[in-house]
């Protein structure tokens, strides 16, 4: 005898299994999706792993020019790769889409340097010798004139070391290793009007705002004014460049990174902490206790005959992670001037294309035609007091600038937002 309630119960229980079987079929649905996905991303971030090798290659790809790569010439995996030139640097972006789905990495990127410009010391032979005095220290492969290098006594100091240099001694030549003209050339493009180095500006109305961060995917944000600009109390971040045909100045209480600095005359004040290039024709001035991160760069271009001396001065305990370089289209007595104070210290490389006032620190390598040492007495030729050259102290992973001679091989320096 059939129970009354026995149909309903098997419909309840068909119900169930029914409604168990339909979810398997959906997660089971949702799963295969996930994979797909997983599966798809995977492959875009293999492409566009691929696109910023081909970056890191000797692929050849003109700058600011985007450019779609098929990766395995079978029309399914292709990529667009964009390289464009950011101060010294090179900023590389790569897309990878299929469909609605994409990947796109950006990279800074620059050079090793190679075994003259990574050395400790190259000084121009100007058949005069290297005197050192006081504490002073050489360590590395130093470039130095036929003359060579010898103690002295100036200032009440004679020289303390055991030895004069700590490292390998090779002969000079006459002038400095060239820097590389096509990155020379665009940095003076760059002083002379940004937009004319191939960057694509938007001028922005930036006093109203407290944050200005622009992505290296965009166009590039200007800040641009004819007069003294001052920057203060601002949050900057990225793909920005500040440009015054007078004068900039960034005050302590900035956080600037990556950004380009463009002006005759720059002056970043006291304790102001960030990653910068910093491009001036007349003047630098870098106050006490600034700290310059990597990759920053201080750099000073001599375009024209000056009646006074172009310089870039870095104050007492100020460091700066990078490149310091000066140089100069015409020559004359005002040549340029890289004064680095006591307690100063340099994490890279120096490259004077003029003269060099060195009572700091340099981590890293130095280059210049000539030293000079102003003390309150005097004033001597090729002279180092107290002074530190320490090549050793160096990061290996240090990457540098394609100005400065370098090795062909490119190296990242880091991801870019």
């Amino acid at each position: 005898m059939v129970r009354a309630n026995a149909l309903f119960i098997v419909v309840v229980i068909s119900l169930i299994i029914g409604i168990l079987t339909s979810s398997l079929i959906l997660i089971a649905y949702h799963y295969r999706l996930q994979i797909s996905d997983s599966l798809l991303y995977k492959r875009l971030e293999l492409n566009a792993n691929s696109g910023i090798n081909l970056l890191l290659s000797d692929y050849p790809l003109p700058y600011d020019e985007p450019k779609w790569v098929d990766l395995f010439k079978e029309e399914t995996d292709s990529i667009l790769i964009k390289k464009s030139r950011w101060g010294v640097f090179e900023v590389g972006v790569v897309k990878a889409s299929l469909g609605k789905s994409k990947v796109v990495k950006a990279i800074e990127y620059g050079y090793k340097p190679d075994r003259v410009s990574g050395g400790a010391l190259y000084l121009v032979d100007q058949n005069r010798p290297l005197s050192l005095c006081g504490k002073t220290i050489l360590r590395g492969t130093c470039y130095l004139p036929e003359a060579g290098v010898k103690r002295a006594y100036i200032e009440g100091q004679s020289f303390e070391g055991d030895k004069l240099v700590h490292g390998k001694t090779e002969r000079s030549k006459t002038s400095l290793p060239p820097l590389n003209p096509e990155v020379q050339k665009y940095v003076v493009a760059l002083t002379e009007n940004p937009g004319a180095s191939g960057i694509q500006l938007k001028e922005i109305d930036w006093q109203e705002q407290d944050s200005i961060i622009n992505s290296f995917l965009d166009s590039t944000s200007f800040i641009h004014s004819s007069s003294r600009l001052n920057i203060s109390g601002k949050v900057i971040k990225g793909n920005v460049i500040i440009y015054s045909s007078s004068q900039v100045e960034l005050s302590a209480d900035n956080f600037i990174k990556d950004a380009l600095v463009i002006a005759p005359s720059i002056i970043v004040k006291r304790g102001f902490t960030g990653s910068v290039q910093l491009f001036g024709t007349d003047s630098i001035i870098i106050e006490e206790e600034v700290r310059l991160t990597y990759p920053s760069v201080v750099s000073l271009v001599k375009k024209d005959f000056k009646v006074t001396q172009p310089f870039i001065r870095i104050g007492s305990k100020a460091e700066v992670t990078g490149l310091v370089v000066a140089f100069q289209q015409v020559f004359d007595l005002k040549q340029t001037l890289i004064d680095l104070r006591r307690e100063a210290k340099v994490e890279g490389q120096v490259y004077a294309d003029g003269f060099l006032d060195l009572k700091g620190i340099v981590h890293g390598s130095v280059a210049c035609n000539k030293f000079t040492l102003r003390t309150h007495s005097s004033t001597y030729e090729n002279h180092l007091l107290n002074a530190v050259i320490d090549q050793t102290q160096l990061s290996t992973h240090y990457v540098g600038s394609s100005l400065v001679k370098s090795e062909k091989v490119k190296k990242i320096i880091k991801y870019l937002e």
